[in-house]
């Protein structure tokens, strides 16, 4: 499965290079394959730890320990570059306000990430999808 992952990682930089083959976006694929591969993770990580309603916020909390310090110190740190240094990136218009900084720290609207022109990581749309999966699959499955 890692020669997989690996393979659907560069598919997604490929993507993110703006090459397509005869006029299809690889990261299309790799994303949804990426989304397949957690699903059947995730199912087999509640069947084994977390297969009871009592476990649901053990579930949340694991989730949240490893992708919740990672997303907010670079969300942290591009708002620091953004607002007090001048740095953007290309898809970042201005600065963001407090309110939509505020949105995305939050991280569930990061799904609806056309709603934000000035998104600090435009890559954690994905963490969005990921967190409403993560809210709901636990009580479909369990």
């Amino acid at each position: 499965m890692g020669i997989y992952r690996l393979m659907l990682a560069y598919l997604v930089l490929i993507s993110h290079l703006g090459i397509s083959f005869h006029g299809y976006n690889p990261g299309i694929l790799a994303v949804i394959s990426f989304l397949l591969l957690s699903g059947f993770v995730m199912t087999a990580l509640i069947e084994k730890y977390y297969a009871s309603t009592s476990a649901i916020l053990p579930f949340y909390g694991d989730r949240f320990v490893r992708l919740a310090p990672q997303f907010y110190l670079y969300s942290i740190l591009t708002l620091i570059a953004a607002r007090y240094l001048g740095l953007r990136h290309q898809w970042m218009q201005s600065a963001p306000t407090g309110i939509s900084a505020f949105l995305q720290f939050l991280v569930f609207p990061l799904n609806f990430y056309r709603h934000f022109p000035e998104m600090l990581l435009p890559q954690a749309w994905s963490l969005g999808l990921e967190a409403f999966f993560y809210a709901v699959f636990p009580f479909i499955l369990i």
